[in-house]
């Protein structure tokens, strides 16, 4: 009997720190609360022997190949070297206990300004919209995500991962100079 009552408590004593691995992020938190409270994605990115002229125009390409959609919402404005797009990206679906994202979507707002040598990349009013299994679809701002539900964290997490992806894609883009767009 003492034996089973040892077990038990070993398990409840070890029932903390199995839920504390549970809650670690195993992913790059990108989108942080800036100084205007919204949330967003800001990196300023330099990039050696590029002129700015030359960075604008292989973002431009780049976003012309990845992200232009039949409303051409892109703003190319050749003036003051500056990029805005409103874009969105399909999150994948997940599921628990006692839940179910069957399909979701992330809509932002991309921004891009040139100086010599470095380029400034922001994303902001980042938007969610999620269906669960249960019917209902839910669209939320993502200072709306704070949350600490497994849903949330899913969604925060699918967030940051795909526009850290969209980020580190342009950046490779306008460092590389886009070479391999035409190699299909």
């Amino acid at each position: 009997m003492k034996k089973v009552g040892l077990v038990v408590l070993s398990l409840l004593l070890a029932a903390p720190v199995l839920q504390a691995k549970d809650k670690e992020e195993d992913y790059k938190v990108v989108v942080v609360q800036g100084e205007n409270g919204n949330y967003q994605y800001e990196q300023v990115v330099n990039v050696e022997g590029v002129s700015k002229e030359e960075m604008f125009k292989r973002a431009k390409s780049w976003i012309i190949a990845n992200m232009k959609t039949e409303d051409n919402n892109i703003r190319f404005d050749e003036a003051d070297l500056s990029i805005t797009n409103t874009a969105t990206v399909v999150m994948k679906a997940a599921s628990g206990f006692n839940w179910a994202i069957t399909h979701g979507l992330v809509n932002f707002k991309l921004n891009l300004m040139f100086k010599e040598g470095r380029y400034k990349i922001i994303i902001d009013n980042i938007a969610v919209q999620a269906a669960y299994a249960d019917g209902i679809i839910e669209t939320l701002g993502y200072d709306q995500l704070q949350r600490n539900n497994k849903p949330a964290k899913h969604i925060r997490k699918e967030v940051n991962e795909k526009l850290l992806s969209v980020a580190t894609q342009l950046e490779n883009a306008i460092k590389s100079g886009n070479k391999a767009k035409d190699n299909w």
